[in-house]
């Protein structure tokens, strides 16, 4: 008879879902995935002056105004360098263009400086 009730238990606890496989837990749906927007796509907060120097060496010949962007956060040959120091990477490559510094305007995320053909007074 022993064994008559544990086939009977056994049968009872299969039938109620407690033996086999398990109910998964209800799911909660979670949000998709976050995505941030930058306020300025084409001015970004970080950079690289090595993107800088590929911008001013596409310059066509005879450029004579040039505007850049420069972001307030910049790495050359991947370490935090300074943006005053950065800028004089950069002149140092737009002086042979003939393009000298002629202001700038502060941005959001950085600034851009205006480069021409003359120097300025």
């Amino acid at each position: 008879m022993s064994n008559r009730r544990l086939i009977l238990g056994g049968l009872l606890l299969a039938g109620a879902g407690c033996v086999g496989t398990p109910t998964p837990p209800p799911t909660v749906p979670r949000p998709g995935p976050v995505v941030v927007r930058d306020r300025n796509p084409g001015e970004p907060s970080d950079g690289t002056v090595e993107g800088l120097l590929a911008d001013i060496d596409a310059l066509p010949e005879g450029v004579t105004a040039y505007e850049l962007f420069v972001p307030r956060s910049l790495t050359y040959h991947g370490r935090p360098i300074p943006r005053e120091a950065a800028l004089a990477v950069v002149l140092d490559r737009l002086i042979p263009k003939n393009l000298y510094p002629d202001g700038f305007e502060d941005r959001p995320t950085g600034r851009r400086y205006r480069y021409t053909s003359r120097p300025v007074k």
